[in-house]
């Protein structure tokens, strides 16, 4: 176990540069400042330019970016308003259904995925609401029916056929038809 915390000192002596100085990945230092190769850019020479011709502005900035990047350096890729960046810009992070390197794909795998996923959510809920609203209904319909049915035995005795006793089965089947 020592050897292997030893190992990785060394390492990272020959690797890191000295306490106080940058590293400049894709570039050389100068006086303390990161001179980056063709086509990188940033403070440390660690950030693609993706631009889609090799002219560059007299500021060392290009346009037209490929598509996809963005930014005075087309080193910010561009999510579009299916995702966001991640912290260095270099990824997106896709929103559901949609997925690809730019959040611009959309199959159908991935909105039936996304769709069962939400409704396993949400399913629960329906069924918490739409259970008791059901039985609610029934139970009001069954009431309704019965005040009808009592309000045409009043009516039919007081009107028609006084003193005779009504079947109130045969009157609620009467009124179903």
């Amino acid at each position: 176990m020592r050897l292997l915390g030893l190992l990785s000192l060394c390492i990272c002596a020959v690797v890191s540069p000295p306490p106080g100085q940058k590293k400049c990945v894709n570039g050389t230092l100068a006086n303390g400042i990161c001179l980056c190769d063709f086509g990188y850019t940033g403070t440390m020479c660690h950030r693609k330019m993706n631009c889609d011709t090799l002219e560059r502005l007299p500021n060392g900035s290009c346009e037209p970016c490929v598509k996809g990047w963005a930014g005075a350096d087309c080193d910010r890729i561009d999510c579009g308003e299916n995702g966001a960046p991640n912290g260095d810009h270099t990824r997106c992070r896709c929103e559901d259904p949609y997925s690809g390197e730019y959040c611009d794909v959309l199959k159908t795998g991935d909105v039936l995925h996304s769709y069962n996923r939400y409704f396993t959510t949400i399913g629960p809920l329906g069924v918490i609401f739409v259970i008791p609203l059901a039985l609610m209904v029934r139970a009001c319909n069954k009431a309704s029916a019965k005040l009808r049915t009592a309000k045409v035995e009043r009516h039919l005795e007081t009107h028609i056929v006084k003193g005779m006793d009504l079947d109130p089965k045969v009157i609620h089947k009467l009124l179903k038809k």
